[in-house]
Order: structure tokens, then C-alpha cells, then sequence
């Protein structure tokens, strides 16, 4: 269930493809997430950042910002 929904988002993300990126923040990741996160853009034809840009926003909506 949860991989069926975390596959349909990153399809929604690749029909978006918005490119307004206005601000940049370096982000560390230890290697395990590095991979998981290039498979996903890799399997999905969508680009790193656009999965993080969501992913940051999903939290923020989730947590009330």
C-alpha cells in the first residue's frame, strides 16, 4: 500500500516537473539514503531534487508549516 502510493506521487511528480528552484540547501545523507533516493529518480525519470523538494513539503504540510 504504501509503495503503491509513494510510486503513484513520484509519477505526479514527473508530470510536474516544476524548475522554479529559488533557493538551494546542502543536505548530508548517509550512503544507505543517498542510494535509495538516485534508484527512485533513477526508476521513476524524475531528478533527485524534485523528490526532496516534495518530500520537505509533504513534512512541512503533514506538521502544520
Amino acid at each position: 500500500m504504501a509503495g503503491e502510493r509513494a510510486r503513484h506521487a513520484l509519477k505526479n511528480l514527473k508530470r510536474a516537473k516544476e524548475r522554479d528552484a529559488k533557493f538551494y540547501v546542502n543536505v548530508a545523507l548517509d550512503y544507505e539514503t543517498k542510494a535509495r533516493l538516485k534508484r527512485a529518480a533513477h526508476e521513476n525519470d524524475v531528478k533527485m531534487t524534485v523528490i526532496m523538494q516534495a518530500a520537505i513539503d509533504f513534512y512541512l504540510k503533514e506538521n502544520g508549516y
